[in-house]
This record gives C-alpha cells, sequence and structure tokens, in this order.
C-alpha cells in the first residue's frame, strides 16, 4: 500500500511537471524527419514517466506492507545454581543424572517450543550451569529478568527448579505477578528434614572501634536437635583464642544468643573468627564459624559547637554529628568558654560574631590556628565583621533578614550529594536569611546552595565554602534549619536527606587534605560476591591531574602470596581497576608509578567478608514452591518426575503458536529497483536520441 506524506492531489503537480518537461523538449524537435515521426512521442512518454516519478519523490512516498508471522511459545528453564542446592544430602545426585536429564528434557522440548534458559543466585546468568557456587540466592530477579526479556512475547511457562529458599530480594511469590499468564512449574530440589546442626547464624557488632577502649560483639546461634546439649562460643584473632562462653540448648530448635566484651589493643582492620563446638553427624561444619571485621581508630576527631544563646538549630546540627561514630561534638556557649582551641578538627559558630559583643579576638585566634570554621548565621550575626574576616565572602548593603530556599549549584565539585536529595531539597521550607542588595564570592563553584526567593533562582549564596591560607571555611547563611528537619521526616519517615545535607559538608570540613602527587582510594570491606575498586590519582608540581604514566597494582593476602601485578587503566584524568572478587580474608596492596623521575609508591589495604547466607538455612521450602506453581496455575514436580513434567506442557492448551500481523512502513525512495526503473528510462531515452541523430 502506498501512502504519502502530502495530500494525494499534490501528484496532479507532478503529472504536470513531467508533461511540461516532455512537451517543452519535443514540440518543436524537428530531428529524427518523417521516416522516424513516431521516434519523438516515444521519446516524450519516456522523459514524462521519468520526471514524473522523480518528482513524486519530493512528496515522500511511504510504502506499507503487512507480514504475518507465527511465532512459536516460549518456555523458560530457569535452574538454582546456589551453594544451598550442592549441600543438600541429593547433591550427588543434582550435579549428575538429574543434570542430564534436565538438559534432554531441554532438547526436547525445542523440537516444540522455543526454549531459553537460565542459572540463578544472587544475579540471573545466561545457560544453565550446575556447579552449585553463588553465594545468595534472588528468585525475585529471576522473574524480572524473564518479564523484562520477553514482555509482550508469546511465554507459555517457565520451569523453576530450586529448593525455595530465597535470602536476597523479594518474596518470589509477589515477583511472579508480572509473568502475566505464563504458568510456572517449579522443580522442588532440596531435602525439607530439619537434621542435627549448630548454625552461627548472626554476629552483631559495631564498625569501628577506639583504640583502648572495648567494644561489645553479640553472637546469634541456631541448633537443631541440640537439645540437652551445651556449645562452646569462641572468639579467635589469628590463632589465639580471645574469649570463650558456653551456652546450653533446652529445646529441639532453639535461637540463642551470647555476649562478649572485647578490647581494641591494635589500631587498623582487625579480623576475628567465632567459632562452636563441632558435633558429632552434623548437616555441615561450614556453618561453625564465621568471621567479623572491626576498624580500630587511634581517637575521635572533636567539634565545637560555640553559640551566643540556645537555639532549636544547635539541636538538629550536634543530633546529626552524633551520628558519625568519627565525631565527639562539644556545645557551648561563648561567654563561658575557656579552653584551648588547638584540641578541635572543627568549630562551628553559631550566631557568632554578633552585634552585641565583641569577638574580634576570639576570631583572631581561631584564624590563626587555621582549624576550619562553620559560620551558621542569625538574627544576632554582625555581618560587618564577617565582611572584615575577609574570607571571600562580602555582604553588600545588609538591610534586615527576608526567606530563601536552597537550589543546588551544578557547578558545585567539592563533594557530591544523593540524587534522592536533590530531589527533595526543593521540598524544604524557606530559611531566613540576610536581606543584601548583592554578595562578593571568591568563586561560583564554592557555592554549594544558591537562595531561591519567591521561586525565582538567584546566585546569591545560602550555603557556601572557601579555602584561604590552607584553612577551610563554610557559610550558611540562613537560620531555621531545624523545620528541615521535620520536613523531612514527615514526608519520608526518616531524616537521611537531611543528614546528608549536614553530614557532607561537616565530612568536607574535617577531612584533611591530601597534598601528595600521587593517591590511591578502595573501599576497606567488600564481600566476596562484589568485585573490588582501586581508583588512583597522579598530579603534577602544579597539583593538576595528569595520567601520562602508567601504574601498576601488586596484591598480597594474608599468607604473604603474591597476586599477578596489574595495570591500571585511564579512567578520566585518573586511573581505575576492577580487580575483581576474592576469598575472604585480608589483603594489602602496593600501587607505584614513575613520573617526572621520581618512584612514586602507596600502599593500602581491604578486607574481603565472608558470604555465608546460604548456610544459615539448608532446609528446602517447598511450600513456597506448592504457593507460586499454584498462584500461577502451574504444577510442582519433583527431579525424578521429568517425564511427568513434560507430558504436563505438552497437554496445555493455552501454550501453543500465536500468529499476528505486522505491519511496516519503508521510504519508496530506499528502494533500489525504483531507482533503476528511472535510470533505465533515462537510459533508453538517451540511447534512441543518440542512435539516430540526436544529441
Amino acid at each position: 500500500m502506498l501512502t504519502l506524506n502530502y495530500p494525494y492531489w499534490y501528484i496532479i503537480f507532478c503529472v504536470l511537471l513531467g508533461i511540461g518537461c516532455a512537451y517543452l523538449l519535443y514540440r518543436k524537435d524537428k530531428t529524427f524527419g518523417e521516416d522516424l515521426k513516431w521516434l519523438t512521442p516515444v521519446l516524450g512518454l519516456l522523459r514524462f514517466l521519468s520526471v514524473t516519478l522523480l518528482a513524486l519523490f519530493l512528496l515522500e512516498p511511504l510504502i506499507q506492507t503487512e507480514d504475518k508471522i507465527i511465532e512459536k511459545p516460549i518456555i523458560v528453564i530457569a535452574q538454582d545454581n546456589s551453594e544451598s542446592i550442592g549441600l543438600a544430602k541429593d547433591s550427588l545426585f543434582y550435579r549428575g543424572e538429574y543434570k542430564k536429564k534436565l538438559i534432554e528434557l531441554k532438547e526436547r522440548l525445542a523440537e516444540k517450543y522455543e526454549v531459553t534458559d537460565f542459572n540463578f543466585g544472587d544475579a540471573v546468568a545466561d545457560s544453565l550451569s550446575f556447579n552449585y557456587s553463588k553465594k545468595q540466592t534472588d528468585i525475585s530477579s529471576l522473574f524480572k529478568t524473564v518479564e523484562d526479556k520477553f514482555y509482550g512475547r508469546n511465554l507459555g511457562g517457565l520451569i523453576l527448579a530450586t529448593d525455595g529458599i530465597f535470602n536476597k530480594g523479594i518474596n518470589p511469590v509477589y515477583a511472579s505477578k508480572g509473568l502475566e499468564n505464563a504458568s510456572v512449574y517449579t522443580i522442588a530440589m532440596g531435602d525439607t528434614t530439619v537434621r542435627k546442626d549448630l548454625i552461627v547464624s548472626s554476629v552483631q557488632n559495631n564498625d569501628l572501634a577506639y583504640k583502648g577502649n572495648e567494644f561489645p560483639v553479640e553472637i546469634s546461634l541456631k541448633a537443631n536437635f541440640l537439645k540437652g546439649e551445651s556449645a562452646k562460643v569462641s572468639i579467635w584473632k589469628g590463632n589465639k583464642k580471645l574469649k570463650e562462653n558456653i551456652v546450653s540448648f533446652g529445646t529441639t530448635n532453639e535461637a540463642v544468643s551470647t555476649n562478649f566484651l572485647l578490647p581494641a589493643n591494635t589500631s587498623g582492620k582487625q579480623k576475628y573468627t567465632v567459632r562452636v563446638t563441632e558435633f558429632e553427624n552434623e548437616l555441615t561444619l561450614i556453618n561453625n564459624k564465621k568471621d567479623f571485621y572491626i576498624n580500630v581508630i587511634e581517637n575521635k576527631q572533636n567539634i565545637l559547637l560555640l553559640s551566643e544563646a540556645p537555639h532549636p538549630d544547635i539541636s538538629v546540627l550536634k543530633s546529626v554529628i552524633e551520628k558519625n561514630k568519627n565525631y565527639a561534638i562539644s556545645v557551648q556557649l561563648i561567654k563561658v568558654f575557656k579552653e584551648k582551641l588547638e584540641k578541635y578538627s572543627l568549630i562551628i559558630l553559631h550566631g557568632i560574631p554578633t552585634t552585641k559583643r565583641s569577638d574580634s579576638q576570639l576570631l583572631t585566634r581561631i584564624l590563626n590556628t587555621k582549624i576550619p570554621i562553620l559560620i551558621c548565621a542569625t538574627e544576632q550575626t554582625n555581618y560587618a565583621k564577617i565582611n572584615q574576616l575577609k574570607q571571600q565572602l562580602t555582604l553588600i548593603g545588609n538591610n534586615g533578614f527576608s526567606t530563601a530556599k536552597g537550589s543546588l549549584n551544578a557547578s558545585f565539585n567539592k563533594f557530591t550529594i544523593s540524587n534522592e536529595l536533590k530531589n527533595n531539597l526543593s521540598d524544604f521550607p524557606p530559611l531566613q536569611v540576610p536581606f543584601a542588595s548583592g554578595y562578593k564570592v571568591a568563586k561560583t563553584n564554592n557555592v554549594f546552595l544558591h537562595q531561591k526567593i519567591n521561586g525565582t533562582k538567584t546566585n546569591y549564596p545560602l550555603f557556601a565554602f572557601n579555602e584561604k591560607d590552607g584553612q577551610k571555611v563554610g557559610f550558611l547563611l540562613g537560620e531555621g534549619i531545624w523545620r528541615w528537619k521535620l520536613l523531612d521526616y514527615l514526608k519520608n519517615d526518616n531524616n537521611d536527606n537531611f543528614n546528608e545535607l549536614i553530614q557532607k559538608p561537616i565530612q568536607y570540613l574535617v577531612a584533611k587534605k591530601d597534598k601528595s602527587q600521587f593517591r590511591v582510594s578502595n573501599k576497606d570491606l567488600v564481600l566476596e560476591n562484589e568485585q573490588l575498586i582501586i581508583d588512583a590519582e597522579l598530579y603534577n608540581e602544579s597539583y593538576e591531574l595528569v595520567n601520562d604514566a602508567e601504574v601498576e597494582i601488586k596484591i598480597i593476602n594474608e599468607k604473604g602470596e603474591e597476586y599477578p601485578s596489574k595495570i591500571m587503566s585511564k579512567a578520566g584524568n585518573g586511573y581505575r581497576l576492577n580487580v575483581g572478587m576474592f576469598k575472604s580474608g585480608q589483603y594489602s596492596y602496593t600501587a607505584t608509578t614513575s613520573f617526572d623521575g621520581k618512584r612514586l609508591e602507596k600502599k593500602g589495604e581491604f578486607s574481603v567478608k565472608a558470604l555465608q547466607v546460604e548456610y544459615l538455612n539448608l532446609v528446602a521450602n517447598h511450600g513456597l514452591l506448592y504457593e507460586l506453581s499454584n498462584t500461577t496455575n502451574g504444577k510442582l514436580f519433583y527431579p525424578n518426575q521429568l517425564e511427568a513434567l513434560e507430558k504436563e506442557i505438552y497437554k496445555q492448551e493455552n501454550i501453543v503458536p500465536v500468529s499476528y500481523t505486522k505491519q511496516s512502513v519503508e521510504d519508496l525512495i530506499k528502494l533500489k529497483w525504483i531507482f533503476g526503473i528511472i535510470i533505465l528510462l533515462l537510459g533508453v531515452e538517451w540511447f534512441l536520441r543518440k542512435r539516430n541523430g540526436g544529441y
């Protein structure tokens, strides 16, 4: 079917153009004489056709076609490849005979259906796999993958082979609702029998402790069929036993906990191991121990909050800062403050300098110490004195107060905030700000938040930073941030956004600037199924980022074994390396490079935590699989019933091919044979003219 992008009556102009060209060219042509009188109208016709066809292309003709497509029903086979399957009592059967029969089932189904297969654990992967090595089980991610991949397709059914144990993602029954009309046929693997087993189910501990202090550890145990027994629970550091408790079990299936208090004597990342008694004939001994890590730091960073008078903003600032266990905050009134400043890592001045008293001496002392400052403005703030600080933020013509919301400065790059905070920032109520005819700031990208007045974004700073002579200074030119905290809780049932809005600036101000030319960073702790990323930066003498040199990484495990060295890839102006996954343990690395004739070296470390969730519950949940099949009009089968499963699928009347018509539209100009016709018409015309004495 032919359609045009212009009205069809435009074709008249194309025909008239063809007639006009042919008429003008041949109406007075006497070249061929009386013997070839017939040739002139033939040539005119050829010219008319070629010009008319060319003109038609200006109307953008489209050709619409319809194709009938028959699609086979799709059958998806998904195999649980997690460790819990490999730990079942029938694991040899699952690795041998069952594997063979499932592959044969796939081949037979492929003769009639379109078969796609997956394996899954903590993530979904293409093709079947039977090594049962995945550290977690996320059945919901499988349903999401199938839903996304086969949306709108003729999905007939999903064959799901699993033990029904999931420890990641949402409940599979809810996740399966996205499959629409496809039935789920479950293959119930694993063992539903509860057997004798003592499990270290969890270890609760703080992420960090301070050197010289003690830190608590709570260990939870799960005991199956150990009624009347007692077990030793001990904590080890390397080959040294630190402490031991004894617990008893009074019921057949019991959950108990025991507590320890351990000393933090050594700074740095510390690895500890929980071990429990190993009983005869236990289901598995792998879950009888568990590692945990503590980061022991030297001491807290002290933060001083000085104020002229009590204020609700002081309370919310204190509550947010206290959430970071690295910080200790002291809140004092300026009129009674007599301490030395040098022990503090940050000084917050709330309403200071004031209009009521002279704070010049204190401000001079603070500036001389080079300690970072955060100035929080209030009605009592003396802005003339702020201007006198010469910290490259000046208020021009300050007179009274107004209100303004915060608007994020897109060019600010001293730290980043989450997308959730960005989305919620515009909802925060306005703060009371100084009314000024103008502001002067050192650099526009030093402004974190601009003032948004009556819905209009301005260049006036609300939250800004500066660094002069090695001292960081922050300015929060708004009063009433307690309303931000209240609004955040009312809207989100938590204060996560507000906490981030305060914590990120505090962390930036407190952080000591690394002035080394070569810097390397990475996460301190990763799970054994998590990729470790190491980043590096190299600076020239002018502290400009460069990445001309080659950076090499060497990694050593806690046994002193060295892994093959790797070269970091260039990423933007820096370097990045994905070193992959490691077994649980502690590792150190050395990064080296040569630049400007100097050898630069950085050392670092990281810990890999064992992921043992698959060992915490080895009792198959066939009830979940029955519910899953029942709610999707499927059926449950056992691994020795694969032939019955095949017959069940064959007899389903809804798992049939479907046919549909697919319409496609294509520009006529893309059809090469049309051009062939036009060239042929013009070629024949040219040939006849030349052949008979024309030009």
